[in-house]
């Protein structure tokens, strides 16, 4: 213990009495500093669990998003009309005899076979798929517009096939060629507004 001479010479004092009585004088000024200083500490440390929390959360979002988008290309590549969609539009197969995309995709359907039908029927399912797709990502928000990169060459054939976009923007596909214009980069035409 370390003593403390006072000037008027005689005795020692131990300095935790001189301690001691400081105290006691701003004992109230100490308390609140304490718990002033305790809840700033609380507060951070409350603040950064929140900050880790929801930085697992994303992550944990950002996988089930990727998931998501996985389980739709696996139904988009598993749907037979998609795929004879998709084979007519970028390989010009799969057709009907003695048609084509034009004559399919023409205003007037009154005209086609049943063959011709069944690919219109497979053009309707290709471009509903991406309506859907428009959907989770304008709407729902679940998705973002670069999650849909995955279909970015389909999404390109609905901006730059003439046919299939006058078809899908008169058939209500709206969303679908504002998705693709918005993959592509392109501004929104009359059709995607």
């Amino acid at each position: 213990m370390m003593y403390n001479k006072r000037p008027q010479g005689g005795e020692s004092v131990p300095v935790t009495r001189d301690v001691m009585s400081w105290i006691g004088t701003y004992q109230r000024q100490i308390a609140v500093l304490a718990a002033f200083a305790g809840s700033i500490f609380g507060a951070v440390k409350y603040f950064d669990e929140q900050a880790k929390d929801r930085e697992q959360r994303q992550q944990a979002l950002r996988w089930q998003r990727s998931q998501f988008v996985l389980t739709l290309a696996d139904t988009f590549e598993s749907d037979p009309q998609s795929q004879r969609a998709l084979k007519m539009l970028a390989f010009q197969a799969d057709l009907p005899k003695k048609s084509s995309i034009h004559r399919i995709l023409a205003e007037d359907s009154s005209d086609l076979s049943v063959d011709e039908l069944d690919a219109l029927y497979a053009l309707d399912r290709y471009l509903d798929f991406f309506d859907r797709l428009a959907y989770y990502v304008g709407e729902t928000e679940v998705l973002q517009v670069s999650d849909a990169s995955l279909f970015a060459e389909p999404l390109d054939q609905i901006i730059y096939d003439p046919d299939l976009h006058s078809y899908a923007c008169n058939q209500g596909f709206t969303e679908g060629v504002k998705l693709a214009e918005d993959m592509v980069g392109v501004p929104h035409g009359p059709c995607g507004k």
